[in-house]
């Protein structure tokens, strides 16, 4: 009877049990039934390493180690870097081809920073792209290393340029090769993360072009200046006398100089407003708005501080007007310029920090095999201008080297050619020069110069000349002369004002009319940009040298006429009738205007 009992027991015990854990599922299930609703939140700190802010800036001497290791443990892909570095050097640092052999791509860059093109500023360019790079330094590493093929075209891009440039003589085409090749080494190297660090500063490099020489906008930029004001002025009621470039307040002279409104202000501005936005925003259509708005900035700041420098001097003080207030007032002034230190640590400080991808995983060290194809192409490429002819062959002169003794009515005489036009041109260049007079004792100069095998050391033109002598150009224009059964010659006219000392006090100002155009064995032309592509044309798809001649004639306007309209239409009469003369007399027949 005790067993059945506690049998009973046990099973009642049992029993309890299984209903509470009943009990407990029945009090669970409904909690399990409760609906969810999705919640947004922010996160404010990355929660994966895929998306980092740029690392902090590598010691040199981790990278010097980093570097020394990898040339220790591939030293064939070391000597193969250092190689091909080593070609570019050679063909852009020393390989001399243009002014008749006499400069390398970076002597002739050199040479063309200076006050005459209105670039001084280009001497920065390098270092400033040499800091671009050390201050990139830890994004250049830690970048993600995908070689691509694509490089290798703008590498092949690059090097068609430079032959370009050994073949047409054309220094310039071998300045735009660098940027192509630095930036198609890197990206077929590294990939185009890595070569996304090169970008800048490969546009960077296009400003080291001089091209104050090409398009001599100087000129009509100044002009545009000295406009700008008289307008202003006038709406002020403010009498100013606008000659040029120059501005007469109440008889003092105000020169609008190339170095405050032409292409040195416009270059410097430009190159300032690049390097701000690359340092200090984010998103192409900023950069590319800011930049542009510095081009319009730094024409009509200009415009704006010259017609201050106007007020100043008339209602306050000329002296202090083109004296301390122009000095301090100019905004490319060097005496602004703050401390290179302190602009560095401007930049540091306004620099936003780029987002990197890293990807360890997915980097992989240059190959030997990339940088011997990069070696092979760069030396055979730029190699391949020893190929070339040194001297490519000269078609005929068209024109004779032989000024006559009379033009109609005119009487000539020879003219000495200075020993320093001889040294400043080309050993090969060959001149021609007469001063003829009529009967009432006007004068005009004819002048013939004849090119060498180089066109860029052989010919300068008047908007080069003429302001090295002293003279300002007021007013540039084509003008069309019409000859007797050729045509008609247009041909560019300039207006030049140079002032003078006189013997009665204070300056006199000395007025010039030139005429000039380019003459080669077939073509006839006064643009000095068409006559460039008419040569590279011949050189490159020919294979000949026009060997160009270009022709001037000259003549001063009589002091007291210059403002005369109808005597400046006589002088231009007179020389349109003597180049309609003197034309058949050295230009060849088989010579007609392109």
């Amino acid at each position: 009877m005790l067993g059945a009992s506690n049998r009973r027991g046990k099973a009642t015990k049992v029993t309890r049990q299984r209903q509470f854990r009943r009990l407990c599922d029945d009090l669970v299930t409904p909690v399990a039934r409760v609906e969810t609703f999705p919640v947004s939140c922010k996160v404010h700190r990355p929660m994966s390493s895929e998306a980092t802010t740029e690392p902090a800036p590598v010691p040199f001497g981790d990278i010097l180690s980093r570097v020394v290791a990898w040339a220790r443990r591939d030293p064939i892909a070391a000597f193969l870097l250092l190689a091909s570095a080593g070609v570019l050097i050679y063909f852009f640092g020393f390989y001399k081809v243009f002014a008749s052999g006499a400069e390398s791509t970076a002597q002739w860059a050199w040479s063309g920073w200076n006050e005459e093109n209105d670039q001084e500023h280009c001497v920065f360019i390098v270092p400033i792209i040499a800091f671009l790079f050390w201050y990139h330094r830890a994004q250049l590493m830690e970048a993600v290393k995908a070689p691509s093929g694509r490089g290798l075209f703008f590498v092949i891009g690059g090097v068609v340029m430079f032959v370009l440039a050994a073949r047409c003589l054309q220094p310039r085409f071998a300045i735009v090769a660098l940027p192509l090749l630095v930036y198609g080494a890197a990206e077929h190297l590294g990939g185009r993360a890595f070569a996304r660090v090169f970008i800048f500063p490969c546009l960077l490099m296009l400003f080291m072009v001089p091209i104050g020489g090409i398009i001599q906008g100087t000129v009509t930029l100044q002009l545009l200046c000295s406009k700008a004001v008289g307008a202003a002025c006038g709406l002020l009621g403010i009498h100013v006398t606008i000659v040029g470039t120059t501005i007469i307040v109440d008889g003092h002279a105000f020169e609008v100089a190339g170095g405050c409104s032409g292409i040195r202000s416009l270059m410097a501005m430009t190159m300032l407003a690049a390097l701000y936005v690359h340092f200090a925003l984010r998103g192409a259509w900023r950069q590319l708005t800011v930049f542009a708005g510095s081009v319009v900035f730094a024409l009509f700041g200009n415009i704006a501080r010259l017609f201050t420098v106007v007020l100043v001097a008339k209602w306050w003080d000329p002296k202090i007007a083109g004296g301390l207030y122009h000095d301090y007032s100019a905004p490319e002034s060097t005496r602004n310029w703050p401390h290179p230190k302190s602009i560095t640590r401007a930049i540091t400080r306004t620099a936003i920090p780029r987002k990197v991808k890293k990807n360890r995983s997915a980097r992989s060290p240059m190959t030997t095999k990339r940088l011997a194809i990069l070696f092979a192409v760069l030396l055979a490429g730029l190699g391949s201008v020893y190929l070339l002819p040194h001297q490519l062959g000269f078609q005929p002169v068209g024109i004779t080297l032989e000024l006559p003794k009379m033009v109609g009515g005119w009487y000539g005489r020879d003219l000495d050619v200075s020993q320093r036009e001889r040294d400043v041109l080309g050993k090969e260049t060959e001149f021609a020069r007469k001063a003829y007079r009529n009967g009432i004792g006007y004068e005009i100069v004819a002048s013939i110069v004849l090119s060498g095998q180089d066109m860029n050391t052989s010919i300068h033109r008047p908007e080069r000349c003429m302001p090295a002598q002293g003279y300002t150009i007021i007013d540039k224009r084509s003008v069309p002369v019409p000859l007797a059964e050729r045509g008609v010659l247009h041909a560019t006219r300039l207006q030049n004002v140079r002032n003078v000392p006189s013997e009665v006090g204070g300056p006199t100002s000395l007025y010039n009319v030139t005429y000039y155009w380019f003459v080669g064995h077939t073509d006839a032309t006064g643009s000095h940009l068409w006559r460039t592509w008419l040569d590279i044309k011949d050189r490159l798809v020919h294979g000949y040298n026009q060997r160009w001649a270009y022709i001037t004639i000259a003549a001063q306007i009589p002091p007291g006429a210059e403002h005369d309209p109808r005597a400046e239409r006589q002088i231009d009469d007179w020389m349109k009738d003597f180049i309609t003369q003197l034309l058949p007399k050295i230009q060849k027949d088989t010579v007609v205007e392109s």
